[in-house]
């Protein structure tokens, strides 16, 4: 694969690169990931023709945004794709009571975000709501324009219940959020709308009901997981579709297994979900290991590559701290995979007999 391929979104006939890099972890401040480096590294992306970048105002409660912004206003805007996501708004004040629309970070035991900009998170899904967050991300980023806005975590894993996701999804839909969105689109203030979620089985929540350009599948359809193959992807092609794959290496350790530890998108060692891997997947990742090194392939390449041979995926996001990495994905990119490696994965029950081997 080129790295510097486009595929088309079918919907709105908008190319996105198949590589693009995944700003989340520009959100932490530490020895590794600081403005120095964030703007080293963004840079280094560009100096090699990668030019797809998505952020939020979730990563770093702004800090992401800032950093992308510092570099990327320099640049002529013509010449990179930009994405960020709605539905969060940071205020200065905890709310008085954790009501059904607040959400007050510092009850939150996340330690990747122990460091983040000092705000509180208010969800909003509403139409003013859509469009505060949209403005307030132009003003953190610098610019006038966005390409594409992605309705954030609107999931089971942010908001637990079937009850309080309904509340959230009828405020995007009879609450005018949708509304504020297509006006964005027709405007053709954006390019295309999308949604961006963490969990299996949430995909028949959106479409048909929402006219969605694409879903942002966070850690869901990798070497480790493809239950989004039952419902989630069929929908998908049967209502035109697409997807963008986040974290393609389930937040670390699929980019180089257990062999090493300088190429996950924290900087904190093999994790999985961002976290410390359990048994099971640590057993896992020695099969898939042990069938790379029969094939002489590494992890990372087949990891990164899989997605991408599914029809609907039309690019893969990675997180990245360095310019390594960047050159590591493209490098990954650019292998090639044995069509017996991929037997090799079904034979062993890693990948699902029904998943996509065949190179588009």
């Amino acid at each position: 694969m080129n790295y510097l391929d486009k595929r088309k979104l079918i919907k709105s006939d908008y190319n996105l690169p198949i590589l693009g890099i995944g700003a989340a972890p520009f959100m932490l401040s530490n020895n590794n990931i600081n403005n120095n480096s964030s703007a080293k590294t963004i840079n280094s992306a560009l100096n090699m023709g990668i030019n797809y970048f998505d952020t939020a105002p979730w990563y770093g409660l702004g800090r992401s945004e800032l950093r992308i912004g510092n570099i990327l206003r320099e640049m002529d805007r013509d010449k990179f794709i930009l994405s960020t996501k709605v539905g969060r708004i940071l205020k200065k004040t905890k709310p008085l009571e954790k009501s059904n629309v607040d959400y007050a970070l510092w009850e939150n035991e996340i330690n990747s975000y122990d460091k983040s900009l000092k705000f509180y998170v208010h969800f909003d899904y509403s139409y003013d709501g859509i469009l505060r967050s949209y403005e307030d991300s132009m003003q953190r980023l610098g610019f006038s324009k966005i390409d594409m806005l992605v309705i954030h975590d609107l999931d089971f894993y942010y908001h637990k219940t079937e009850e309080k996701l309904n509340f959230y999804l009828n405020q995007l839909d009879k609450g005018g959020g949708w509304e504020a969105l297509e006006e964005l689109r027709s405007s053709g203030e954006i390019s295309a709308i999308g949604v961006g979620i963490n969990g299996d089985g949430l995909i028949p929540y959106f479409i048909p009901r929402f006219d969605i350009d694409f879903f942002l599948v966070a850690m869901r359809y990798t070497l480790l997981k493809q239950n989004v193959l039952s419902n989630d992807f069929p929908l998908c092609k049967k209502h035109n579709v697409n997807v963008v794959i986040g974290s393609p290496y389930q937040s670390g350790i699929l980019a180089t297994g257990l062999k090493g530890n300088d190429q996950f998108e924290f900087g904190e060692g093999p994790t999985y979900n961002y976290k410390k891997p359990r048994q099971e997947i640590i057993e896992k990742i020695k099969v898939i290991q042990n069938i790379c090194d029969d094939f002489k392939v590494n992890i990372g390449a087949v990891s990164l590559q899989f997605p991408l041979l599914h029809p609907s995926v039309v690019s893969v996001i990675p997180g990245v701290i360095n310019e390594q990495q960047i050159k590591s994905n493209i490098e990954n990119l650019s292998v090639p995979i044995p069509k017996d490696l991929w037997k090799q994965l079904v034979k062993h029950s890693i990948i699902r007999e029904d998943s996509p081997t065949e190179y588009l």
